[in-house]
């Protein structure tokens, strides 16, 4: 069967190919009367338009992209993630957008994020020394960053973690803890979690200004152990066998609380201490970051700082479909809070 062109719909419509082109890309460039005419043409003819080739005559993808810290297969097990997701879709959905997942292959999310057929581009977690930074800009894409530093020129959505950090660390200083096990977000290299470490940065600074503000002791480091985590249960579940194994030589005193810069990775350290028989809040307390939909499914239900996913995700893409326009947007910083479960408790004692 023959492909209908636009050639062919100009003569079978009377109109010239410029107003057949203006009736598909521009249609306000030509009257009602003439796109009437030209799509009446085009249904008898049977002509479905190429979208790839009306994007391209129109510079526009109608498409925005968001890049994934990690691999699918992880991102979508962490509800926190998910919940950015939805935000970021909920506002495609009404602008009638289209939204192009990007995770990281091999390391060249980069490289993908220069390639892809995208208006703009929402980050998760960009550093200000990331190699991606400098490929968007390269670019000259708009993007917008969820979890990001400070970066001169690109919107920032997020909330105060150093604050929530504080707030947190605050809660289990109050109850007595002071040997803490903190589950932050670096990983080794290559990481799964890729872009953490400026946030990793802020909750531990967070964290040393809550023992700094009470003067509890000489140096927050003597009585804190970190132990780095990719962005999931099963690394959660690892460091706390790491450090509760009672096969394992210790030179430090056992913690007494867990504070996991995720809910996702205090679900695997919840997961590890019951296979070691250690009981919750009884023996160890557990607090997270995230507030997500996992940590009402644990046992206990897990205590958690409360971080809006969702509203971030519609904050960010709500920004950049602004900068898409040529509009300004503005960085925002939403609220977070501190939401008690039944995974604290004060340090026991025989």
């Amino acid at each position: 069967m023959k492909r209908i062109t636009i050639k062919d719909i100009a003569a079978a419509s009377g109109y010239s190919k410029t107003a057949v082109s203006f009736a598909f890309n521009r249609p306000e460039r030509i009257s009602e009367e003439a796109r009437r005419a030209i799509f009446q043409a085009a249904e008898r003819l049977g002509y479905i338009p190429d979208p790839f080739a009306r994007n391209l005559s129109r510079c526009s993808s109608d498409t925005i992209g968001l890049l994934l810290p990690q691999p699918v297969e992880y991102s979508f097990e962490n509800p926190y993630l998910v919940d950015i997701v939805r935000g970021v879709g909920r506002e495609c959905h009404v602008r009638q957008k289209s939204l192009s997942i990007i995770p990281p292959v091999k390391g060249r999310l980069p490289e993908l994020a220069g390639e892809a057929a995208v208006d703009g581009m929402i980050a998760i977690g960009l550093d200000p020394d990331d190699e991606l930074l400098e490929a968007l800009r390269r670019r000259e894409l708009p993007f917008v960053t969820i979890d990001g530093d400070a970066v001169a020129g690109v919107p920032s959505v997020g909330i105060d973690d150093r604050k929530a950090a504080k707030t947190a660390t605050e809660h289990l200083l109050s109850l007595g803890h002071r040997h803490i096990l903190v589950l932050g977000l670096c990983a080794p290299d290559p990481p799964v979690n890729y872009r953490y470490s400026s946030l990793h940065a802020r909750r531990l600074a967070g964290i040393h200004d809550a023992f700094d503000s009470l003067s509890l002791v000489d140096s927050p480091d003597d009585v804190l152990i970190f132990e780095s985590c990719e962005l999931t249960p099963d690394a959660g579940a690892e460091a706390v066998r790491r450090i509760f194994s009672s096969s394992s030589e210790k030179a430090f005193s056992l913690p007494t609380a867990i504070f996991a810069f995720s809910d996702i990775i205090a679900a695997g350290a919840l997961r590890a201490l019951r296979e070691l028989d250690i009981p919750v809040p009884r023996s160890v307390s557990v607090l997270a970051f995230d507030g997500s939909s996992i940590s009402n499914l644990t046992v206990p239900r897990l205590s958690s700082i409360v971080q809006p996913g969702e509203e971030k995700g519609s904050c960010a893409a709500a920004a950049l479909f602004s900068l898409i326009r040529g509009d300004k947007a503005e960085s925002a910083i939403l609220p977070f809070s501190l939401r008690l479960g039944d995974s604290l408790a004060p340090p026991f004692s025989e």
